[in-house]
């Protein structure tokens, strides 16, 4: 039989971690999965520290294969279909954290699909949960729950996002669904990653993470909003580590990325959007606004062009004002920030 779920962990120079990860989900009292690990042309020892749980046959995990990184996936694929491995080992060249996802969706055969990220922690009884409610409601394409943050030596950063943002019924609509999501996703992202459960049917209908865009999991999220239906639970499910190096940290491409998954939805979804009453023009408005601000006093050239493209989505005094910023000195508009933050 295949296994009831598939966790994807796609891991990029990780093994300092990626250990934890694992440990994780082996300890689920759900038991019922595999692991895909997906390494993403890592250059440290990822390798070296997935083949001691074959070597050292942890919580008597049956690793029966790895994939050498330097073979093809034949391999993996093989021993998916014997239905042999509880950890499957995929090597490929740097495609990033959207590509290394979808490998590993493309290789998961199990009927629902779960993320982790390689440096980051599930919760205790996770699994059972969340199957247990998507085997309860055959509408549930898509679950997702709470997160907390921590920092490399263990401190915690945020106890619960949920609690941080007033996530619940009042904010989602329901005690289960989350109503009108798209239109909530659009004021805040509010999908923990390593929370999220899917089935493997969804990504018909939604396709695979975009590759071409940074903030690759916004982006899907919003898209799934469309196509699926998406559930929370307040259940604690992730533990999030905050460390250097990590994809977030990069607020120039978080920023620029935004404008683009606006745009690309505005593009590709406009006949969908238009029956759910989104009109994403102001969105765009704003959000050029806010990233032309952001670079105001580091980027002058970025930032004309983010009030730029502002201003074709509508006029705004505070856009032109900005606008006239970018051809003034670092000092002068440091002064109009001042005077406007008063």
């Amino acid at each position: 039989m295949n296994p009831t779920v598939s966790v994807v962990i796609p891991t990029y120079n990780t093994a300092r971690y990626i250990s934890e990860a694992i440990e994780s989900v082996l300890a689920q009292t759900y038991k019922d999965f595999e692991i895909i690990v997906v390494d993403d042309g890592s250059t440290d020892n990822t390798y070296d520290v997935i083949k001691q749980y074959h070597a050292n046959n942890i919580r008597d995990v049956r690793l029966i294969e790895i994939t050498n990184p330097l073979q093809q996936t034949q391999q993996t694929q093989r021993t998916q279909q014997t239905h042999l491995t509880k950890l499957i080992y995929i090597y490929q060249k740097n495609r990033g954290r959207a590509g290394a996802r979808n490998t590993g969706i493309r290789a998961a055969i199990g009927r629902y699909v779960a993320f982790l990220d390689s440096d980051d922690m599930w919760t205790p009884g996770k699994l059972e949960k969340q199957v247990d409610i998507m085997d309860g409601n055959e509408k549930i394409d898509f679950l997702f729950g709470d997160k907390q943050r921590f920092s490399d030596d263990g401190t915690t950063i945020i106890s619960s996002m949920f609690k941080k943002h007033h996530y619940g019924e009042t904010f989602f609509g329901d005690p289960l669904y989350v109503r009108d999501a798209y239109k909530k996703l659009l004021r805040s992202n509010f999908i923990p990653t390593g929370t999220v459960i899917m089935r493997k049917e969804c990504f018909d209908r939604s396709g695979l993470f975009d590759e071409t865009i940074y903030v690759e999991d916004f982006e899907f999220w919003l898209r799934s909003a469309l196509f699926n239906n998406l559930a929370y639970s307040t259940e604690l499910w992730e533990l999030e580590r905050d460390r250097e190096g990590s994809g977030s940290k990069n607020l120039k491409a978080v920023y620029l990325s935004n404008i683009s998954i606006f745009e690309k939805h505005e593009r590709e979804f406009k006949d969908i959007l238009l029956k759910l009453d989104i009109d994403l023009n102001s969105k765009i408005r704003d959000t050029c606004t806010a990233t032309g601000y952001f670079f105001l006093n580091n980027d002058s050239v970025l930032a004309r062009g983010c009030f730029k493209k502002s201003f074709l989505r509508g006029f705004q005094i505070r856009t032109i004002l900005y606008w006239l910023c970018t051809f003034l000195g670092v000092s002068c508009t440091k002064a109009i920030q001042r005077i406007r933050h008063r």
